[in-house]
Order: structure tokens, then C-alpha cells, then sequence
């Protein structure tokens, strides 16, 4: 991204912005969520604005937001499966992401509705507050007819080495019950897509 670029982080909790802006401080980082989740008082001070959202009036709100400002890139992790109407917050992100514009969605994929039951969340249904299964084709679909040009599509992201201590570890989680260090990577349990509004 462009220096000093805008992007908002959809779903912001799990000290997002801290570990963002440790790997570009020049960026204006506006943070929305429906609950202040899991946030350092570190990653709060990294927050240029800080919203949290009503959860049943979410696509309004974030509409207002995006009125405001011009971004050049939204995340939105880990979030999309909880929200009760993700269909309108997703228009309304497309309708006002400028061109260039680049989207990261990711989300728990399909095959996660079989997976074992974990604590810490490795089955879809582990976690209660999950209310849409995503059907990565739609998604795909969607953002094509809205003019964006898909640059990257994981449908069971993967990574080597966390994957591999997931194995490694995999009877301790089985007996423990939770979800530890490589469980996700080695199930593969998020889809992830990275595109670009034309």
C-alpha cells in the first residue's frame, strides 16, 4: 500500500492495530468492532479512531464511517461469520472502497462444520456467537460483478511449520480437548481472500 494509506480494520480485537502498526507506522488505522474484544491498552493507543458498532445496526453505522474517508485497504478477519446481516455490510463496503482499493476477508471455511470439537474453536459451532457459513463461490462471485479482481483465494489456509507443530502437538489437543499452538494451521481451518476493486 501507498504511505499514509487509510485502511480500516473490520473486527478489530485481538490486538490488531498494535501488530499492524509495529510493521507500518505510517499507516491511519480506523478500528470498528461490536465489542471491545481482547485489546491491549498498547493497541487501543495504536488506534487513529476506534469505533464499536451496534451489532444489529452494523452496515448503517460502518456506512457513515465509509462516507467519511476514502480507504485504500479494508481487513476484515474473522468477523464476517458474525455478523446478522454481513450481506448489507459487505455492499456497503464495495459501493465505497475507492479504485485500487484492496479487501483481505477471512473467515472459517466450509469443512470446519466437520471438524472435531474444541475449546478455543476449531469447529464452526464451537462458538456460539456464529451465526453465517460462508460459501466461498458466492463471495468470489459477488465481488467479481462488483469490479474487483481476485488476487489471492486459500479455501484452507495452511501454514507449513505452524501445521506441522499442530501435528506434532495434535494427541495433546485431542486429549486436552483445546485448540494449541498449529491446531488451525493443521486442519486448515480459515479460508482467506485478497482482492482489488478495478
Amino acid at each position: 500500500m501507498k504511505k499514509e494509506a487509510l485502511v480500516l480494520d473490520i473486527g478489530c480485537g485481538n490486538d490488531s492495530a498494535r501488530k499492524i502498526k509495529s510493521l507500518r507506522k505510517d499507516i491511519f488505522y480506523v478500528g470498528v468492532d461490536i465489542v471491545d474484544y481482547n485489546q491491549s491498552e498498547e493497541s487501543i493507543k495504536s488506534i487513529d479512531i476506534y469505533k464499536i458498532l451496534d451489532k444489529f445496526n452494523f452496515h448503517n453505522e460502518l456506512d457513515l464511517i465509509l462516507r467519511d474517508f476514502p480507504f485504500d485497504a479494508v481487513i476484515w478477519s474473522h468477523n464476517i461469520e458474525h455478523l446478522n446481516d454481513f450481506e448489507s455490510v459487505l455492499e456497503c463496503i464495495v459501493r465505497r472502497l475507492k479504485s485500487n482499493a484492496k479487501i483481505l476477508i477471512s473467515f472459517p471455511n466450509i469443512f470446519s462444520l466437520s471438524f472435531p470439537n474444541r475449546k478455543g474453536t476449531l469447529n464452526f459451532f464451537d462458538d456460539p456467537t456464529h451465526v453465517n457459513v460462508i460459501e466461498p463461490s458466492w463471495l468470489i462471485n459477488y465481488l467479481i460483478r462488483k469490479n474487483f479482481k481476485i488476487n489471492l483465494f486459500r479455501l484452507r489456509n495452511r501454514s507449513i511449520v505452524p501445521a506441522l507443530i499442530g501435528l506434532i502437538l495434535e494427541p495433546f489437543s485431542i486429549l486436552s480437548g483445546r485448540v494449541l499452538p498449529g491446531t488451525r494451521d493443521l486442519y486448515g481451518i480459515e479460508t482467506i481472500l485478497w482482492a482489488e476493486k478495478k
